[in-house]
């Protein structure tokens, strides 16, 4: 008798065996060939010949037999997986017809570093949208692009640290449910990290998923490719990282090295273009209007009733609309990383003159990028290249209107509440496509939103734009009499308020905003109790810029020197995402002013550390460089779950702990009242999720 568990192995099997035969497909060709159209029939023949051969074999048995039931059940899964399958292909067939290789393309500017975003690029068609590096508060800033997380699906990382992965996890979170494969690109583990933080999203009993399913496709890949482009990745050095041993692990007071020790560059070259129809060639062949055409559109031969075969160079144009198909992005950090990229064989056809490089993108920091080895480099692509420089030293400019312009009315009405942001210094009009200024004839530091045709010609007829000008809010105010009047009795009661001292001080890093957006940022608390001290409460996604752009970069660097410790509430990622930035910025500024290092007091539960321990793991240790106090294991237990959500939902505190005294926890080698300004700190437990506190 033929067992359902044989059925299942068997099923199993099959399955096994398409989907290899199906990946080797899709990686031999980027279209359909007659000769992958012809495995690919072999494959779903041999599945249907399997199929049918098991059913004839449970029509022997007894319908009421459980072995039979099971066995059918089996089948019935493994037709699904194959009709899963026949509709996998097609939408990989489709997504790389030629009918889908744009016309226009454009790479955008989303940040060049200056203000709150660390830098980061989009390439632009009219059906995606290509991501490179994803730093974090990238949600809140695609917006300023017209750009929706949903049509994000590849995400480029020079690098793995947390300057170009941060803000992945909420460009997911903010995508629709059944939203398509996200493919992220370049440095492994990624997919492994968002596992760790995934179920700590503002949802407290029950484990969020991401809305769009994720592929990493580490370096070992060599390539992605689909209708529009082809992306190659570039190792840029050798295994620096993996040699980190445990003395340079312990030196607080040298920089922080990467794990992974292989960074990579990307060179991206433009499918070519398809060719225009040719309408007098269309008359003269008597070609009638209808499915033939597109047909030929799409690079296939057609017959006439005539029985004439017409191929699709017979109704094309002969020349192709001009271009500048090749763009490189690269990050070199070190020499060795130039060494890498200047002998690497894929480009050497531009090197030698062979083929053009059109653009190449510089993430690279101003000491590297300023050396005679680095700039030799780039003279080698000759003078038509346009290098692009987006590593943080640009001009200082706006990134995001709907900040700027509502900082800008709060500031006219209490300045001393809401002092001037770094950048608003600007007044005027910030367009995609203003004149950069060049220096030495080929190389821009540019704008933000600012962009450049690979493709096609720029649509100027509803360009993105920030504005920021004074006169605006002087006339929004102005426009009505009393509006005026009560802002100057406002003004005028604010003058005659005398304030005491200056600390301590409270500054809203975010206004606890579930997720970035366009005015408002997630939880994040600077308490400043003297010129020396300073404590954080939560550390939301972009809390490091937040402070950057209200206090400008000097004021910010001693800021971080000041700070002693963060106090985290839970572990949501809307509290803990920024956690890792404020930790290595606030590690460099020590370096920066060589002073000698002192560990940040990290105040937190055990569900804030796992993520910490795992990025330390994976991407960069940051173990070192704080003093953790675990405030986890205070809580009274709870004889099972369910008892404990049911307690906590109907406000029932009498289980609860109470009160917990954070001073007996502070390590004394770095806590001291009168230096800290600090008496006394509790935890208070509060009913939010699991181990919440509140502080006080």
């Amino acid at each position: 008798m033929v067992t359902g568990s044989y059925l299942r192995k068997i099923a199993a099997v099959a399955l096994f065996r398409s989907t290899k035969s199906l990946r080797s497909l899709s990686s031999r060709s980027r279209y359909s060939s007659s000769y992958s159209e012809e495995i690919t029939e072999k494959v779903y023949e041999d599945l249907n010949r399997r199929i049918d051969k098991f059913r004839k074999e449970l029509n022997k048995y007894a319908r009421a037999s459980f072995r039979s039931r099971s066995a059918a059940s089996s089948l019935s899964n493994l037709r699904a997986t194959l009709t899963d399958m026949k509709e996998k292909q097609r939408k990989h067939e489709a997504a790389n017809s030629i009918a889908l290789i744009p016309s226009i393309v454009t790479l955008e500017v989303l940040s060049n570093g200056t203000t709150h975003l660390r830098p980061s690029l989009i390439i632009r068609t009219p059906q995606k949208v290509y991501l490179f590096n994803c730093p974090e508060g990238t949600t809140r800033f695609l917006p300023s692009l017209r750009v929706k997380s949903l049509n994000v699906c590849d995400i480029f990382a020079t690098r793995g640290t947390w300057d170009h992965i941060g803000g992945i996890s909420s460009v997911l979170l903010s995508k629709e449910q059944g939203a398509q494969l996200t493919r992220l690109h370049g440095p492994v583990d990624i997919k492994h990290f968002l596992e760790c933080i995934r179920p700590f999203t503002d949802s407290d009993f029950v484990l969020a998923k991401y809305p769009a399913p994720v592929e990493e496709r580490p370096l070992d890949i060599g390539s992605y490719q689909d209708a529009a482009l082809t992306v190659h990745y570039l190792p840029l050095s050798g295994l620096r990282g993996a040699a980190v041993n445990e003395a340079h692990r312990m030196d607080l007071n040298r920089p922080v090295k990467p794990i992974q020790g292989v960074d990579i560059a990307y060179l991206v070259e433009l499918s070519s273009p398809p060719r225009r129809v040719d309408p007098t060639k269309l008359i003269e062949l008597r070609i009638p209007s209808g499915p033939l055409i597109g047909r030929l559109k799409n690079g296939e031969s057609v017959t006439l009733e005539d029985g004439r075969l017409i191929k699709p160079e017979d109704i094309l144009f002969s020349e192709i609309a001009e271009e500048q198909p090749n763009t490189l992005i690269v990050e070199c950090v070190d020499f060795e990383a130039v060494d890498s990229i200047k002998n690497n064989s894929l480009l050497q056809k531009f090197i030698v003159g062979t083929e053009k490089m059109n653009f190449v993108v510089h993430f690279t920091a101003n000491e590297v990028l300023n050396s005679n080895e680095y700039t030799a480099w780039m003279n080698s692509f000759g003078p038509q290249c346009l290098h692009i420089i987006l590593n943080g030293s640009g001009p200082v400019l706006p990134h995001i209107e709907s900040i700027y312009r509502n900082h800008a009315l709060l500031s006219h009405l209490s300045p001393n509440l809401f002092p001037p942001l770094l950048g608003s210094q600007f007044n005027g009009v910030i367009g995609q496509d203003d004149e950069c200024e060049k220096h030495e004839g080929n190389l821009i530091y540019a704008r933000p939103l600012q962009r450049f045709a690979l493709r096609g010609s720029l649509n100027t007829e509803d360009p993105i734009t920030i504005a920021v000008k004074g006169a605006d809010i002087e006339s929004r105010i102005n426009q009505s009499e009393s509006t005026r009047k009560a802002i100057d009795d406002f003004k005028n009661e604010c003058n005659s308020t005398e304030c005491s001292n200056d600390m301590p001080r409270i500054s809203f890093l975010g206004t606890s905003s579930a997720v970035p957006s366009k005015y408002r940022n997630v939880s994040g608390y600077l308490l400043q109790l003297s010129e020396s001290s300073s404590v954080m409460v939560d550390c939301g996604e972009g809390s490091y810029g937040q402070l950057r752009v209200l206090f400008g970069v000097e004021r910010c660097l001693e800021i971080l020197l000041s700070l002693k410790a963060i106090f985290i509430t839970h572990a949501h990622q809307d509290h803990m995402n920024g956690l890792y930035t404020m930790i290595l910025r606030r590690h460099e500024a020590f370096l920066a002013k060589g002073v000698e290092y002192r560990p940040l007091v990290l105040v937190c539960n055990f569900n804030v550390l796992n993520p910490l321990r795992t990025y330390s793991r994976c991407f960069c240790d940051l173990e070192p460089l704080v003093n953790v106090v675990n405030i986890s294991n205070r809580s009274p237990a709870f004889r099972n779950r369910g008892d404990r959500r049911n307690h906590l939902r109907r406000g029932d505190d009498s289980r609860l702990s109470g009160i917990m005294d954070i001073v007996k926890l502070m390590p004394r080698s770095l806590f001291d009242r009168a230096e800290w300004g600090l008496t006394d700190i509790l935890a208070v437990q509060v009913h939010h999720t699991r181990m919440a506190n509140g502080f006080v």
